[in-house]
C-alpha cells in the first residue's frame, strides 16, 4: 500500500509539472486564441486528474489513521495525537476539494473571458469593415463631380450599408444578450 501511496505522489507531482506548463500556455497572449483554448482544456483535464488523485491518496491516508485509531482504542491507548493527525488530514482533504472547486471556477472565468475577447475582436472587424464600407459611399455620395444619378445611387448604397452594419451589429449583441443601451453605446462614437 506504501509504494502505491509513493506512486501516486511521483504521479501527483508530474501532473503538477505538466499543469504548471499548461498554466503558462493558456494565459500566453502570444499564442492564438485557438491554442491558448486547447492549452486550457489540457489544463483542465490535468488539474482533474492531479485532484483526483491528491484526494484518493489523502482517502487512504486517513483510511490508515482510522485503522490505527481503532487499534488504539481497542488497546485502550492515548488516542489524542492520533485523532489530531486524523483532523489534520481531513482538513487537508478540505482544502484539496476547495482548491479543485476554486480551479473549476477559475477555468470557467478565463473561458468566458477569452470567449469575450473572440467576440469583442469579431464585433471590432465588423465595425471597421461597417465603417468603411460607410464611409466609403458617403464620399462618393458627396462627390460633386459625379452626376445627380451616381450620386443617389451612392447614397443609396451608403444608406444600406449603414442599415445592414446596424443590423449585423445588433446581431451580435443580440447573441451575446446585451440589452439596447449597451448596443447603442458605440454608435455614438460612429455618428
Amino acid at each position: 500500500l506504501q509504494r502505491s501511496m509513493l506512486a501516486t505522489q511521483k504521479q501527483i507531482a508530474k501532473l503538477e509539472g505538466q499543469e504548471a506548463q499548461l498554466q503558462k500556455q493558456a494565459e500566453d497572449s502570444t499564442l492564438s486564441f485557438q491554442d491558448q483554448a486547447k492549452a486550457q482544456e489540457q489544463l483542465q483535464k490535468v488539474q482533474e486528474q492531479r485532484f483526483k488523485k491528491q484526494q484518493s491518496l489523502i482517502s487512504q491516508e486517513i483510511s490508515i489513521i482510522n485503522q490505527r485509531l481503532s487499534i488504539a482504542k481497542k488497546n485502550n491507548q492515548d488516542t489524542l495525537a492520533i485523532q489530531q493527525e486524523l483532523t489534520a488530514k481531513e482538513l487537508e482533504l478540505i482544502n484539496v476539494r476547495n482548491e479543485s472547486n476554486l480551479a473549476e471556477t477559475e477555468n470557467l472565468q478565463i473561458s468566458r473571458q477569452r470567449n469575450q475577447d473572440i467576440w469583442e475582436q469579431e464585433l471590432d472587424f465588423i465595425i471597421d469593415v461597417g465603417e468603411k464600407e460607410v464611409e466609403i459611399y458617403k464620399k462618393i455620395a458627396e462627390d460633386e463631380s459625379l452626376s445627380i444619378e451616381e450620386r443617389q445611387a451612392a447614397l443609396k448604397n451608403y444608406e444600406a450599408a449603414y442599415a445592414n452594419f446596424l443590423d449585423t451589429q445588433r446581431k451580435q449583441f443580440e447573441q451575446e444578450g446585451l440589452s439596447e443601451e449597451e448596443f447603442l453605446m458605440p454608435l455614438v462614437f460612429l455618428q
